[in-house]
């Protein structure tokens, strides 16, 4: 298996934590968006594109369907412009 393919298993089983603990969702999550590697940043913008689009750009709808809080999504967003053009797009769908 891959490391692409290991962070995109992680990333599709996500699992809760208690309140104002980082999931291991955000935590891989975030490691590929801030990574270097072209592979697994392209894993986790296809995810989180894939939740944007299914709740229509809502960034609110898709942080919660993912376990991820509203503000590290929207801070991801602001941070990221490959992101921050897939929320655009997800809205315009």
């Amino acid at each position: 298996m891959s490391k692409a393919d290991e962070i995109g298993e992680r990333i599709r089983t996500r699992r809760g934590t208690a309140r104002g603990q980082s999931s291991p969702l955000v935590a891989a999550l975030g490691a590929c968006l801030r990574s270097g590697d072209n592979e697994l940043r392209g894993v986790a913008l296809r995810r989180l594109e894939a939740a944007l689009r299914e709740h229509d750009g809502n960034v609110s709808a898709a942080g919660r369907a993912l376990g991820i809080p509203h503000r590290t999504l929207a801070r991801w967003i602001e941070e990221d412009t490959d992101l921050r053009v897939r929320v655009l797009n997800a809205r315009k769908v």
